[in-house]
């Protein structure tokens, strides 16, 4: 818990940076430390490394991965950290499941659509929309839940983030992560 809140509080700085260092391995504390993130995902099925960040309306997205939660359900949860790049505090919500305006989903490489569940966004835990603002230069996690899995052996092709900025410049967008 510590740590987590330490990471929010310290990550990043205010320098500018390039795209592919938006997301450090480690976070420098100033004092010739750094701060290590641990692994967050046993037997992930996305390679992370094959995964670039996506900047998309002023934030930053870079997928952590993917595992199975449950082997007999086949329920797969996918994790990401976000980043407000922009100066000021901004809502960011995710959709999991909106007839009217799109679906969070996964496609895998046998061709199945599967269509989020629930999303944890920062503290906010929803079956429909997580909400949170989120602060300049911080990092929230976010936790997707889908109601499915790939075959084993199958893996993933995309995975499509439905999602709503409030405020100037903001409105409905999609970010997509393909899996190679």
């Amino acid at each position: 818990m510590f740590e987590s809140a330490l990471l929010l509080i310290l990550s990043f700085g205010t320098n500018t940076q390039s795209l592919s260092s938006l997301f450090s391995p480690s976070i420098s504390v100033g004092l010739g430390e750094s701060l290590n993130r641990p692994s967050l995902l046993a037997q992930n099925i996305v390679p992370k490394d094959q995964i670039p960040p996506v900047v998309e309306k002023g934030f930053a997205f870079e997928m952590l991965g993917c595992n199975v939660l449950q082997e007999f359900s086949r329920k797969l949860r996918c994790s990401f950290y976000v980043k407000n790049l922009q100066s000021s505090r901004r809502k960011l919500a995710i959709r999991t499941y909106d007839s009217y305006r799109g679906n969070t989903i996964f496609l895998d490489k046998d061709g199945q659509q599967v269509t989020a569940s629930s999303a944890t966004l920062g503290s906010s835990t929803s079956l429909r929309s997580a909400e949170a603002y989120l602060y300049p230069d911080t990092i929230v996690r976010l936790d997707i839940i889908f109601n499915g899995a790939p075959k084993q052996g199958t893996g993933l092709q995309l995975v499509e983030l439905n999602l709503y900025a409030y405020g100037n410049g903001g409105g409905s967008f999609v970010v997509p992560f393909r899996i190679h």
